[in-house]
């Protein structure tokens, strides 16, 4: 009996149990819990809480009234629990209060969306039991547009090798400084001031070329920027509802070396390095665009030189150098071959220097300027270097559009002149409201001695323009003669000239000339020496002779190395201007300098402070001896030349 009353009871709870599990279902925005297995080893008499929290809203603007947020609380059986059972509600955005007491099994808070946007969860728990509800706070109306990024800000135009595109990010946020909501649409332009070149914007995939539309995501929206052909900077404007607007600038740089900006410059102009091997001496390139602005660092530039040796060996950078802010630097060395041996090929010309092997000691390696032309050289101390690099041809870029137009716009040439006038009639193909002709190369690149409308060998080549080859113009004639180094570009075994066609991709040359000058000339030296005038003088009483020295340089007629010093001392009489010194130069100088007879003394009287004027007289005339000197020992960088004196005298009364 006992045992099936035991049985009875086990089969009732059972039941009991079957019957209490499960859940049910509230309209709004509530959360519904899924069924609870209990675990057998719990007792039937703990207490299982079911909370479930809605509200009559799924989303709210900013800063909009408080609202209601129910958390019904049952026990497992879906009863109402005791009154007054304590909820405690928390919330990452907005205010919530905190804490409720439940009446009639429902706890009531009080929900305020402050002023930010997004997304907030509220969580309502009584002990270890929550549930949970999210409520979307949208944000207000836009209020700024935030340069968010721009990758790169530095780009290179089309087909420079640089990066060519820019991505540019926007961050959109409303008047509370929230994130918009998504898919708010932004309309992207190029400023009003475009380049030219052809640039176009891309947003969400489509390129449009000036204009495109792009919508943001958590407040986020990009555009990419595509360069042209012109370089420069350029601006991306974001727009919202036509209001507000935020301005990104990129900045497009052409990288291609340009000819007419290739240039060239030395520490020093003159160096010692026909006495001393080892002087050294920068030499510089300096290297830009079209547009004026500094190729990209790292842009590869070559030297050769004529004489001495030129590179940076340490390190393996041999004869070639890169950039760094536009500037590639190498170093010329003072070797052999130097002076005098540094005069090219003869060649028939009215100026140079003789070089023929019949001269003798006298003659050789002096300068001649005739009215008939002779086998001559060039200066027996000029090195002749020369940088090249890969760049464009320079040209005069008519329409602004970056690229060599080969022909003009059409017009009407009504009056049968073959040049455009203005009220012509004329096709505007690129819109600009103006006639645009074709381009043309800054220079015509030679000089077109026989008229034939083409280069021929010999003719003078221009440094600007239409390129020819790179070489060495040893003789220093201007002019490519047979025998002189050049580099095969081409690798066709000839020299080439300029070839009347624009290119823009070509090797881009620029050279200049560094003196290796030697020992001093003096007053006897060949092939050059110093004159002096007069050569015999006599001082009258109370006078002053003027002299003049020429030629001050080396024995070829070159300047001596800066801050050499030449000094002029006396025995008799007063010198003035008796000092000067050389500046940096690769061209002999002359000097003036005055000896007067010992004028009259002034002095003033301590007693009286009247003036007293004592002027001394010579019982006979003098002999009196005049010693110029040059002393170039001083500088070690440049090296120095060496020492000469000479002398003059005469009588002074």
């Amino acid at each position: 009996m006992f045992f099936l009353r035991k049985v009875l009871f086990f089969l009732v709870l059972l039941i009991l149990l079957n019957g209490c599990i499960g859940g049910g279902s509230e309209e709004n925005n509530s959360s519904n819990p899924n069924p609870i297995d209990i675990p057998v080893d719990i007792p039937v008499s703990e207490n299982i809480i079911v909370i479930n929290v809605s509200s009559l809203h799924d989303s709210l603007p900013l800063n909009s009234k408080d609202i209601s947020i129910n958390a019904t609380v049952n026990d497992i059986q879906g009863n109402i629990i005791e009154d007054g059972t304590v909820v405690n509600f928390t919330t990452n955005l907005g205010i919530i209060t905190e804490s409720v007491p439940t009446y009639n099994g429902i706890a009531e808070a009080m929900f305020t969306p402050d002023m930010q946007s997004g997304i907030a969860t509220i969580t309502a728990n009584v002990g270890s039991f929550t549930d949970t509800l999210s409520i979307i706070i949208r944000p207000g109306k836009v209020g700024t547009i935030e340069i968010s990024k721009v990758e790169p800000r530095v780009i290179g135009v089309v087909g420079s090798g640089l990066v060519q595109n820019s991505k540019i990010e926007f961050l959109v946020k409303d008047k509370l400084g929230n994130m918009v909501a998504d898919n708010t649409i932004v309309k992207f332009t190029l400023g009003t001031t475009t380049l030219g070149g052809k640039e176009t914007i891309t947003a969400d995939g489509i390129t449009s070329g000036k204009e495109a539309e792009g919508t943001t995501n958590n407040g986020l929206v990009s555009v990419t920027l595509n360069s042209g052909a012109v370089a420069g900077n350029i601006d991306v404007i974001a727009t919202v509802d036509n209001e507000i607007s935020t301005i990104a600038r990129v900045t497009i740089v052409s990288s291609f070396p340009d000819a007419d900006h290739l240039s060239l410059a030395a520490e020093f102009l003159n160096i010692a390095g026909g006495v001393t091997f080892g002087l050294q001496d920068n030499i510089t390139a300096y290297v830009g665009d079209r547009f004026g602005n500094i190729v990209p660092d790292g842009t590869t530039v070559s030297f050769i030189t004529e004489g001495g040796t030129i590179g940076k060996s340490i390190g393996g950078g041999a004869f070639t150098t890169t950039t760094e802010f536009g500037q590639a630097t190498a170093i010329l060395q003072s070797a052999g071959p130097s002076t005098p041996s540094l005069g090219g090929e003869m060649t028939l010309r009215y100026a140079g220097f003789n070089c023929a092997d019949d001269f003798d000691d006298k003659m050789n390696y002096l300068y001649v300027n005739d009215t008939e032309p002779q086998n001559l050289c060039g200066n027996p101390g000029l090195v002749t270097i020369v940088a090249y690099t890969t760049g464009t041809e320079s040209f005069i870029d008519v329409n602004g559009n970056g690229i060599f137009d080969v022909t003009g716009e059409k017009f009407t040439d009504s009056n049968n002149n073959n040049r455009f006038d203005v009220g012509e009639s004329f096709i505007d193909d690129n819109g600009n409201n103006q006639f645009d002709g074709a381009d043309r190369h800054t220079d015509l690149g030679f000089v077109d001695s026989n008229n034939n409308n083409k280069w021929d060998m010999g003719e003078i080549i221009t440094n600007k323009g239409d390129m020819s080859e790179p070489y060495i113009d040893a003789n220093d004639n201007k002019i490519f003669d047979l025998g002189e180094l050049y580099v095969d570009v081409n690798d066709d075994g000839n020299f080439n000239g300029p070839d009347g066609i624009f290119q823009a991709n070509i090797t881009i040359w620029q050279d200049m000339r560094i003196l290796f000058s030697a020992h001093p000339a003096s007053v006897n030296t060949t092939p050059v020496a110093i004159k002096i005038t007069p050569t015999e003088f006599s001082i009258s009483k109370r006078g002053k002779q003027t002299f003049l020295i020429e030629n001050i340089g080396d024995i070829y007629g070159n300047a001596l190395v800066k801050d050499t010093v030449l000094e002029i001392k006396t025995n008799n009489g007063l010198l003035v201007n008796n000092r000067y010194l050389l500046e940096d130069s690769q061209n002999n100088t002359s000097f003036n300098f005055t000896l007067s007879n010992n004028p009259c003394e002034i002095s003033i009287d301590k007693k009286t402070q009247e003036k007293i004027t004592i002027c001394s007289t010579r019982v006979e005339p003098e002999s009196v001896t005049i010693t110029i000197s040059i002393n170039s020992t001083n500088n070690d960088k440049q090296g120095n030349n060496g020492k000469a004196e000479f002398s003059v005298s005469g009588i002074i009364n």
